[in-house]
């Protein structure tokens, strides 16, 4: 399912999420978001992307609205950003999948 939603995101010229494989499937097709964290672990994917995270009890219909237009009207500089960034968080994600599989590993030899 993962594998046909981030085909089809790519055809998407805006996107407003919560979740975090959401929103990497964005930032992975080059598609600009908002993003509208309520947990932690999308905190640490936008701070490595140098996007603000609006607080999720300070968000109501004005700020939303504010957010998308500033989005939308730096959507081309946002894009390239994203894209710049994202190489070290894509060797950073293979970095932990190998020391999970060397721990897995040793675990298993015991």
């Amino acid at each position: 399912m993962k594998t046909h939603f981030i085909r089809f995101m790519k055809y998407f010229d805006f996107a407003i999420g919560m979740r975090l494989h959401f929103l990497i499937f964005a930032a992975l097709q080059k598609v600009p978001f908002v993003p509208l964290p309520y947990s932690s672990k999308i905190g640490g994917f936008l701070e490595h992307l140098q996007i603000p995270m609006p607080h999720l009890n300070k968000i109501n219909s004005g700020l939303i609205n504010a957010l998308i237009d500033q989005a939308w009207d730096e959507r081309e500089a946002s894009i390239e950003k994203v894209q710049r960034l994202l190489p070290d968080l894509k060797h950073r994600a293979k970095e932990n999948n190998r020391l999970l599989v060397n721990l897995l590993k040793r675990t298993l030899k015991k």
